[in-house]
C-alpha cells in the first residue's frame, strides 16, 4: 500500500499546475507555519522529480504585487554558495518566500542587516515561517573547518574579512569536531559543521532580536532549520533548534554590531567644501584607508545628505581630499567603497580605470581636480574580477585580430598590451585566473605612467611634493582595497617632456633638424601607428604649419615602404603617419621586377640624401597582381606559352617566378586561392632580396649597420600588418658584391680579387689557472686530506705541535673515534676536516685557547650534521662536545687547561681573530694572514678602494662566518637595502617598528622607541612607505639597538641621507656607549667625527690607527686630491704592486699616490687580477688570426699574430678599411676568426679572470634606446645584475641566423638529449683544465645540470657563450654584483668623467652633446673596472681640452690599452708599440718615445 500511495502522491505531485497560480499579496492572509513549511515540502518535491509548476507570471500578477505588495509566506536565510536560487529550490511563485543569502547562511557578520531584514519580514510583511537552510558541500564552512583545524585551535589576526569570515565561523567548527571525535576526517567534520551552523544561525536570531523572540514565544512564528542536499536536490528539514526553549529567555535586543559608531571628520559644513584647508595627500591617503576599512567592517558613518550640505556645496565650491580614476564595473559606488560623503571625492569612472581611450577627457579633468579644487591625491582603482581586463585577456589570447565592430571591442583591444604585458611576465603555464588577477594590477600601473607620461602639470605637481599619484586594487569579496603605492617608473617618467596625451597631440613633423631615427624606433613607431589604426584611435592630424614646415625645412621621413598600388588604403594610414614620416613608392605588386631603376634609385636617395635607417617592403592579402600572377603561371603550365603582348601581361609573367616558388612550397595539391596567399609573403621576400642584391649603396648601409630591411603583410580585413622581419637570405647577400665595382675597386688599387671559401666556426682553448695552494703546502694537504709528516718540540712544559702534525692527529683522533664510525664517511671525512682547519688556527692564535677550540669545533659539528641530508648513524648532540674536547686535547696536552697569554686584556677585547682569511666569488682574495680586532666600547672606520672587501667583512661577521668569533657575540647589521623594503609596507611607523622587533626576537618595542630617535607623537601614525630615507635610517636603528648588541655593523650608512640626517646620524652613534660600531664610509667629515679608530686595507691586512679621519689622514700624509680620490673609492693604500710577494715590500709601508689626472676625467684603478702577478704577463693574444666575409672574398687579414698585457699600450693604425676595426672586434670576441689558407683556425685567446670592456666605433648607437632617460636610468639598467648586460647579450646571443642554425645542428650531436645549452651557470677545474656547469633547455630542474669540459663546449661553437660566463665570474670577484646601484654611488662615478649630478639624474641623453655621451660611454665602460680597455676612435667628437683629458687620464690607467686612433701625436703621447695593418698582413712596431704605463 505505501507504494501505491507514493505513486498517486507524485502523480500529485506532477500534475499540471493550476491554470494560474496565484501570486501571494497582503490581501491574502497571514499563513500559518505549518502550511509554509508544508508549500515548502511539496515545492521541493516537485524540483527534485523535475516536474516544477515553474514561476511564470502574468502581467496582471506583476501588476497586483506591485498594487498590493507581497506577502511572503516564509522567510529563508540561505547560503550564496548554493548553486541554485532558493524559489527554484522550492518551485515558488514571486512573492512566495523573503530570501537573505550570504557565504555560510550566517549572521557571524552583518548581523544587523540579517536581523533587521527578518524583522522586516515577520512584522511588516506577515511571514510566520523563517528557515535557516544549509547545504553540503558548503565552501564556508570546508574553509572554515581547514583553517580551524590547521590552525590547531589557535587563531591568528584576520588579514581580510574573508579570512574573519572563516575564523569566526571557527566556533562551528571546533563544536562540529568535539561532536564527531578525534578520528572524524576533515570532511567529516565540515559534512557535520554544516548542520551544527544551521543551528548556530537559528540560535542567533532567537538571542539577539526581541521580535521574533515574542513572535516564537506567542506561535506566530517558527525557526525552523534544513540541509539541502546538492547531489540529489531535496531539502532535509531538521526542525527546530533544540536550545530554543533557553534561548526564548534571552534579553539582548540587539544584535552585537548595531552599535553607532562616532562621525569621521567631514568639515565645517559635515562635508568637505572650500571653506575647508586643503588635505596633504599622506593625510588623504590615511583618510581612504580608514574609511574602507569602516566599509569593510560594515560600521560606515557617512550619513546622509541634509539641504544644508549641498547648499554650503553649492556656496563654497567642492574641495575633495582625492581624486580616484575607477572602473565602472567594480559593482559598489567609489563614494562607498571609502565610506565618502558628497565632495570628499573627485571621482572619474571607465570600465577597466584605464586612460586608454578618452584619454584626453581623464587626463583633462584631472588636472582641473588638482590644479583649481587644490587635490593632493590621484588614486588609480583597479578591483578584482574586473569585467574589462578579464575580456581584454581573453581577447588577447584568441588572437583576434579583426576591426572592432563596436566601441566596446575597440576597448578590449585598446587594453591588449595589459593582457600582452601580463602574459609575458607570468609565463605561457598561467591559468585565466592568475592572468586576470595580474592584469589588474599592470592595469593600474599602465594608468599610472600615463597620467606621468603626458600631463606636465600633474608632473610639476609631484616633482613639487604636493601631489602624490597611488594605485590601488578593491577586493569584491571582503570589501578592502589592497594600496600599491606609487609607480616603480615615477622617477623615470618624471623627465617625460609630452604634454598632451596623443588623441589631444597635433603630432609633429619630422624634418631634418629632428636627425635620424634608428630602425629600432622607426619599426615601433609602424607597428604603434598600426595599432592605433586598426583600433581605431588614429592621432594624425595635419595643419597648415606642417606644411609649411615641410616647405621650409625639408623632410626626414624615418621609413621607406615599397608597398603593393593596390592595397585600397592609404599607407600613411594604415601606419597613422604624419605627413614627411613615411616616403611611400608602391606599385602594382610592390615588386622590384620592372622599373627597378627607379625603385633604387629612390631608395638609395632616401637612405642617403634623406638619412633614413629603415626600408620597409609591405605586400597585403588578396594582391590582385599577385593573385593574377598565380592564374596566369598555373595556365602556362597547362598551355603553351605565348609572347606577351601587354605591359600587364609581362608583369604577371615576370611574377610566375614568385608563383612558382609558392607552389613549391604549398605542394601540388594546393588550390590557386592557397598559393596565391603563400605568394604574397614570398614576393615580400624577393623584393626585399632584390634590393640587397642589386643596390651596393644599400648592401654598404646594412652591413654597417646604418640601415635596415625588413618586410611585412598588410591584412585588408583586420587592419593589421604581420611583421616578417628580415629576410633569411640577408647574411649572404649582404656580403655579396656586384661585378663592377668590385672591377672598380681592383682597378684603383684598394682590392684585389675575390677568391676563397666560406669560413667556419673559431677554434678557442684556455690554459689552467696557476693552483693556489702550492704543492706540499699545509692549505694543499688540508683540503686534499692527505696527512703531513708531524713534528713535535717542547715548549712550555708539553710537547706542542706545529700545525702540520695538528691537523694530522685531529684526523686521527676522528676517524678512530667510535662514535663516528657509522656515519657517512664523506661526512665523517669533513668532521675531520673541521677538526684539522680549528685546531690549526689554535696552533697559530695564543687568544683562540682550548675552551674556545672546542666550543667552535662543537658548533661546527652540530651544523654539519644537521645540514647534511643522510649522514648514516650519528651520535646523539649531547656527545659532540666530549667528541671535540678529546679532539683539542689529544693535540694541546696539558696546555688545554692552561691559560693564554694575554689573557688578562681579555676583558677590554670585544672580538680579535688571527691570522683571518678572507676570500670572496671564485676564490678571489681580500684579506690575508690579517687580524681582525675590535675592543668593547669604540668606534672603527673601515676605509679602503672599492673592491677591497668592506662589505664582504661586514657580512660575514654579521653571519658569524668567521672562523674563531666568539659565538656568543651578538651583531646587528644594518645598510641601505632593509631601508627600501620600508616601500612596500602598508603599516605606519609605530606597527613597523613593533613588526621589526619581533621579526628579531624583541617584544619590547613602542612608542617609547620611536620617541627616542625623534619620532613625535603625530609621525608615529606616518605610513613607513613615505618616510624619508633618514627617518627609515632613525626607525631601524632604534629598533636594532632594541637587541642590545655587543657590535653595531652599519654600511655605508649615510647614502641617501641629507645633511641634515647625516649630523644626527653622527650624534646617534656617537650617544651609543653599550655597544661597539664598526661603520664603512667613503665621507671623511663623517667618520672624522664617530672614529675612535680608522682601519684602513693595506695590501690584504687590516691597519689600525687610533684617533679620528684627521690624525689617521695626517699619519698617512694623505693630501687634498687623495681624500677626494677615496670619496670615489679610488684611493688604493696598497704599498706594494699586484703580485709581489712579502719578502719583496719596501721598508716602511706607504700609501700609493692616487693617480690624479685632471677634474674632467678619471678612470678607476682595475684592482688585481687572480692568477695574473706581474704586468707583462699576457692576457690577450692573437695567434695566426685571419679574417675574411666568405669565402668568395680575399682575406681582410691574414696570420696575425700578438700578444697584449696588462701594461700594454698598443695602437692599431692602417689606412681606412684596412680592418682595424675588424681586428678589434676579433679581440674583443665580437666576431669569430675564419679558416686558414692551410685549412686551420686561428685563435683569440684572452686569460678567464680578465674583465675587458670595449667602446665601439659605433658606441653612441648603444644609448638610442635610452634617448629619453637620464644616465642614472641607463647604468642601473644596463648593470642592474651585477654586470654589463648589454655585453652579455652581444656575447650570447648569435651573430646571425647561420650561426643559431649551426648551434641547433650541434646541439643535436653533443647536447643533453639533443637540447641546446641554456646558460652556462658556474665555472670550476676538473684536473687541470676548465670546466663549466650547464643548464640545459627544456631542461629547468637543476638536477638535469652537468658539468661539461671547455673543449667541449667550443666544439659546440659556444666560445662566446664561454666568454660571456667568464665575464659574469670576474665581474662578481670583483665585487660589482654588490657595489649598490644608488643615486649617490651612480653621481660619485659618472662626477670622474665630467657629468655631474644634474646631468647624470635630471637630464635626458638625447640632450647631451655628442662630447657629453662620449663621456657616458666612457663612464658606462668603466663601471666594471676593467682591467683592459679597447677604444675605437676614442676622440671622435671630443673638443681640445676633453682630448687632453682623456690622454692623461689613459697615461695614468693601471690597466692595458689598445686603441684605434687617427690622431697621431695622441697616439705618441699614449701607446709605446704599434700594430701595422698593411695588405692583410700585421706588423708588431715597437715606439721608442719613452712611454710607459704610469701604474
Amino acid at each position: 500500500m505505501a507504494f501505491f500511495s507514493q505513486i498517486a502522491d507524485a502523480f500529485t505531485l506532477c500534475s499540471q499546475p493550476p491554470a494560474e497560480r496565484p501570486v501571494r499579496t497582503t490581501a491574502d492572509p497571514p499563513m500559518a507555519p505549518e502550511d509554509a513549511l508544508k508549500l515548502l515540502k511539496d515545492g521541493n518535491r516537485r524540483f527534485v522529480r523535475g516536474c516544477p509548476w515553474g514561476s511564470a507570471t502574468k502581467d496582471a500578477a506583476r501588476q497586483q504585487l506591485v498594487d498590493e505588495g507581497q506577502a511572503p509566506h516564509t522567510a529563508i536565510i540561505g547560503c550564496a554558495d548554493s548553486r541554485a536560487p532558493l524559489e527554484t529550490i522550492f518551485d515558488a511563485m514571486p512573492g512566495d518566500i523573503f530570501v537573505l543569502r550570504n557565504a555560510g547562511n550566517t549572521c557571524t557578520h552583518a548581523e544587523g542587516s540579517m536581523v533587521g531584514s527578518l524583522e522586516f519580514a515577520t512584522g511588516k510583511l506577515g511571514s510566520r515561517l523563517i528557515l535557516v537552510l544549509g547545504h553540503t558541500k558548503c565552501g564556508a564552512i570546508y574553509g572554515a573547518t581547514k583553517t580551524y583545524l590547521d590552525a590547531g585551535g589557535a587563531g591568528k589576526k584576520a588579514g581580510c574579512a574573508l579570512e574573519g569570515l572563516l575564523q569566526d565561523l571557527g566556533s562551528v567548527a571546533q563544536v562540529a569536531a568535539e561532536e564527531m571525535g578525534a578520528g572524524a576526517s576533515s570532511d567529516e567534520v565540515a559534512a557535520h559543521a554544516v548542520k551544527v551552523n544551521v543551528f548556530h544561525t537559528m540560535n542567533f536570531l532567537l538571542k539577539f532580536s526581541q521580535s521574533i523572540r515574542e513572535g516564537v514565544r506567542s506561535g506566530q512564528i517558527e525557526i525552523q532549520g534544513g540541509i539541502y542536499h546538492l547531489e540529489t536536490g531535496s531539502v532535509e528539514f531538521l526542525g527546530k533548534s533544540p536550545a530554543q526553549k533557553e534561548l526564548l529567555e534571552s534579553a539582548m535586543p540587539l544584535p552585537p554590531s548595531m552599535v553607532v559608531p562616532g562621525d569621521a571628520d567631514r568639515g565645517v559644513h559635515g562635508v568637505r567644501t572650500g571653506a575647508d584647508e586643503r588635505v596633504p595627500s599622506d593625510l588623504a591617503l590615511k583618510m581612504l584607508k580608514d574609511g574602507n576599512e569602516r566599509f569593510a567592517v560594515g560600521a560606515v558613518t557617512a550619513s546622509k545628505t541634509s539641504g544644508d550640505m549641498r547648499k554650503a556645496l553649492v556656496k563654497h565650491n567642492q574641495a575633495p581630499h582625492s581624486a580616484i580614476l575607477g572602473c565602472a564595473d567594480s559593482r559598489v559606488p567609489v563614494d562607498t567603497v571609502f565610506d565618502a560623503m558628497p565632495g570628499e571625492l573627485f571621482v572619474l569612472r571607465n570600465a577597466g580605470n584605464t586612460c586608454t581611450h578618452a584619454e584626453g577627457s581623464m587626463v583633462g579633468s584631472l588636472e582641473f581636480c588638482t590644479g583649481k579644487l587644490g587635490t593632493r591625491l590621484i588614486l588609480v582603482l583597479g578591483h578584482t574580477q574586473c569585467g574589462a581586463i578579464a575580456g581584454a585577456t581573453a581577447t588577447y589570447q584568441s588572437g583576434a585580430s579583426q576591426a572592432p565592430g563596436c566601441a566596446l571591442e575597440g576597448l578590449l583591444q585598446g587594453l591588449a598590451s595589459v593582457a600582452k604585458e601580463t602574459s609575458e611576465e607570468l609565463g605561457p603555464n598561467a591559468s585565466q585566473d592568475q592572468l586576470v588577477s595580474h592584469a589588474v594590477k599592470v592595469n593600474v600601473f599602465n594608468s599610472m605612467n600615463f597620467l606621468l607620461k603626458f600631463s606636465e602639470p600633474l608632473r610639476e605637481l609631484v616633482r613639487k611634493g604636493e601631489l602624490d599619484i597611488q594605485g590601488g586594487i578593491y577586493h569584491l569579496d571582503t570589501g578592502r582595497v589592497q594600496f600599491l603605492g606609487r609607480s616603480p617608473r615615477q622617477a623615470e617618467l618624471l623627465a617625460s617632456q609630452l604634454s598632451l596625451p596623443p588623441s589631444m597631440a597635433l603630432g609633429a613633423i619630422r624634418t631634418p633638424q629632428d636627425g635620424t631615427l634608428e630602425p629600432k624606433l622607426a619599426l615601433k613607431n609602424l607597428k604603434d601607428g598600426n595599432e592605433r589604426f586598426v583600433v581605431g584611435a588614429p592621432i594624425a592630424k595635419v595643419h597648415p604649419n606642417m606644411r609649411e614646415a615641410l616647405a621650409t625645412k625639408g623632410q626626414a621621413p624615418h621609413t621607406a615602404i615599397v608597398g603593393c598600388a593596390d592595397s585600397r588604403v592609404p599607407l600613411e594610414t594604415v601606419f597613422d603617419a604624419l605627413p614627411g614620416d613615411l616616403f611611400v613608392l608602391r606599385n602594382a605588386g610592390n615588386t622590384c621586377t620592372h622599373a627597378e631603376g627607379s625603385i633604387l634609385g629612390s631608395l638609395e636617395f632616401c637612405t642617403g640624401a634623406l638619412k633614413t635607417q629603415l626600408i620597409f617592403v609591405l605586400g597585403h592579402t588578396n594582391c590582385g597582381a599577385i593573385k593574377g600572377a598565380t592564374a596566369a603561371y598555373l595556365a602556362s603550365k597547362d598551355a603553351k606559352r605565348k609572347k606577351a603582348s601587354q605591359a600587364l601581361e609581362v608583369l604577371l609573367s615576370e611574377l610566375g617566378s614568385v608563383a612558382a616558388e609558392a607552389q613549391a612550397q604549398c605542394g601540388s595539391k594546393a588550390t590557386e586561392e592557397e598559393i596565391a596567399t603563400a605568394a604574397v609573403k614570398l614576393n615580400v621576400l624577393h623584393t626585399m632580396n632584390f634590393l640587397l642584391q642589386y643596390s651596393q649603396p644599400i648592401r654598404e648601409k646594412v652591413r654597417s649597420g646604418e640601415l635596415e630591411i625588413q618586410g611585412g603583410v598588410y591584412d585588408l580585413k583586420s587592419g593589421r600588418v604581420e611583421f616578417l622581419g628580415q629576410s633569411p637570405m640577408q647574411s649572404k647577400l649582404v656580403n655579396s658584391t656586384t661585378k663592377a665595382v668590385v672591377d672598380q675597386l681592383v682597378k684603383s688599387g684598394d682590392m684585389e680579387a675575390l677568391e676563397g671559401e666560406v669560413p667556419e666556426v673559431s677554434r678557442w682553448s684556455f690554459p689552467p689557472t696557476p693552483e693556489r695552494a702550492p704543492e706540499g703546502s699545509l692549505a694543499a694537504l688540508v683540503v686534499h686530506g692527505l696527512e703531513p709528516d708531524a713534528k713535535e718540540e717542547e715548549a712550555g712544559g708539553h710537547k706542542h705541535m706545529d700545525a702540520a702534525a695538528a691537523a694530522s692527529t685531529a684526523r686521527v683522533v676522528i676517524n678512530k673515534e667510535e662514535r663516528l664510525s657509522k656515519l657517512v664517511p664523506c661526512v665523517r671525512q669533513h668532521m675531520a676536516a673541521i677538526a684539522a682547519s680549528i685546531v690549526v688556527e689554535g696552533q697559530k692564535n695564543k687568544h683562540f685557547n682550548g675552551k674556545k677550540q672546542m666550543s667552535t669545533m662543537t658548533e661546527d659539528f652540530t651544523t654539519a650534521l644537521t645540514l647534511s641530508k643522510e649522514v648514516g648513524e650519528a651520535p646523539s648532540l649531547d656527545e659532540l662536545p666530549s667528541i671535540a674536547e678529546a679532539v683539542v686535547r689529544a693535540v694541546m696536552g696539558d696546555a688545554f687547561d692552561a691559560h693564554a697569554d694575554g689573557a688578562d686584556q681579555d676583558d677590554e677585547i670585544l672580538l680579535r681573530v688571527e691570522n683571518l682569511l678572507l676570500m670572496y666569488g671564485a676564490g678571489h682574495l681580500l684579506l690575508k694572514d690579517t687580524t681582525l680586532e675590535m675592543k668593547k666600547n669604540c668606534r672603527y672606520g673601515v676605509v679602503g678602494h672599492n673592491g677591497a672587501g668592506k662589505t664582504t667583512l661586514m657580512k660575514e661577521i654579521a653571519a658569524h662566518r668567521i672562523v674563531g668569533m666568539p659565538p656568543d657575540l651578538k651583531c646587528v647589521h644594518v645598510d641601505d637595502s632593509k631601508l627600501g623594503e620600508m616601500s612596500d609596507s602598508y603599516l605606519n611607523a609605530l606597527e613597523y617598528c613593533i613588526k621589526m622587533a619581533k621579526d628579531i626576537g624583541v617584544n619590547a618595542a613602542g612608542r617609547e622607541t620611536l620617541l627616542k630617535v625623534g619620532f613625535d607623537e603625530a609621525k608615529l601614525n606616518d605610513p613607513v612607505a613615505e618616510l624619508s630615507t633618514g627617518w627609515r635610517m632613525r626607525l631601524t636603528l632604534a629598533v636594532s639597538m632594541l637587541k642590545h648588541a655587543d657590535l653595531v655593523l652599519l654600511d655605508e650608512p649615510t647614502n641617501h641621507l641629507d645633511e641634515e640626517s647625516v649630523q644626527w646620524l653622527s650624534d646617534y652613534i656617537l650617544s651609543i656607549t653599550s655597544s661597539s660600531v664598526m661603520v664603512i664610509s667613503h665621507e671623511p667629515k663623517f667618520l672624522n667625527k664617530i672614529c675612535t679608530h680608522v682601519v684602513a686595507y693595506v695590501d690584504k691586512k687590516l691597519e689600525y690607527t687610533e684617533g679620528n679621519f684627521d690624525i689617521f689622514a695626517q699619519k698617512k700624509g694623505l693630501s687634498k686630491e687623495q681624500i677626494d680620490a677615496m670619496l670615489s673609492g679610488n684611493l688604493s693604500f696598497d704599498t706594494k704592486k699586484e703580485g709581489d710577494e712579502d719578502e719583496d715590500a719596501g721598508d716602511a709601508p706607504k700609501v700609493a699616490a692616487p693617480v690624479a689626472g685632471p677634474p674632467k676625467l678619471t678612470f678607476p684603478i682595475p684592482g688585481s687580477m687572480e692568477g695574473v702577478k706581474t704586468g707583462s704577463k699576457s692576457v690577450l693574444e692573437l695567434r695566426h688570426v685571419s679574417f675574411r666575409y666568405s669565402k668568395d672574398k680575399d682575406y681582410l687579414l691574414q696570420d696575425c699574430c700578438g700578444k697584449l698585457s696588462l701594461s700594454s699600450r698598443v695602437a692599431v693604425c692602417g689606412r681606412n678599411g684596412c680592418g682595424k676595426s675588424t681586428l678589434m672586434t676579433l679581440l674583443c670576441s665580437e666576431h669569430s676568426p675564419s679558416e686558414n689558407t692551410d685549412g686551420h683556425h686561428g685563435e683569440v685567446w684572452r686569460h678567464h679572470n680578465l674583465r675587458l670592456a670595449y667602446m665601439k666605433q659605433d658606441h653612441l648607437k648603444a644609448l638610442g634606446p635610452f634617448f629619453d632617460t637620464s644616465p642614472f636610468v641607463y647604468i642601473t639598467e644596463r648593470f642592474k645584475e651585477g654586470y654589463d648586460g648589454d655585453l652579455q647579450r652581444r656575447l650570447i646571443e648569435p651573430e646571425d641566423e647561420e650561426e643559431a642554425l649551426r648551434r641547433k645542428e650541434l646541439a643535436k650531436q653533443y647536447g643533453k638529449y639533443g637540447n641546446e645549452v641554456g646558460e652556462l651557470v658556474s665555472r670550476t677545474k676538473v684536473g687541470n683544465h676548465l670546466a663549466y656547469e650547464v643548464r640545459w633547455d627544456g631542461l629547468d630542474d637543476p638536477k638535469q645540470n652537468t658539468v661539461e669540459p671547455i673543449s667541449k663546449l667550443k666544439a659546440m661553437g659556444l666560445d662566446k657563450v664561454i666568454i660571456a660566463c667568464d665575464e659574469r665570474i670576474a665581474a662578481k670577484a670583483a665585487g660589482l654584483d654588490q657595489r649598490p646601484l644608488t643615486r649617490r654611488e651612480i653621481v660619485r662615478h659618472c662626477e670622474a668623467f665630467g657629468i655631474d649630478e644634474e646631468m647624470c639624474c635630471n637630464r635626458q641623453i638625447r640632450g647631451f652633446s655628442a662630447g657629453q655621451k662620449v663621456r657616458l660611454s666612457l663612464a658606462a665602460m668603466f663601471w666594471t673596472k676593467p682591467h683592459f680597455i679597447a677604444l675605437d676612435e676614442p676622440t671622435n667628437y671630443l673638443d681640445v681640452e676633453t682630448v687632453d683629458a682623456l690622454g692623461k687620464a689613459l697615461t695614468n690607467f693601471r690597466g692595458g690599452i689598445i686603441m684605434i686612433e687617427p690622431k697621431t701625436d695622441f697616439v705618441e703621447r699614449i701607446c709605446n708599440e704599434k700594430w701595422l695593418i698593411e695588405d692583410g698582413k700585421m706588423k708588431v712596431e715597437k715606439l721608442n718615445n719613452g712611454v710607459k704605463r704610469q701604474a
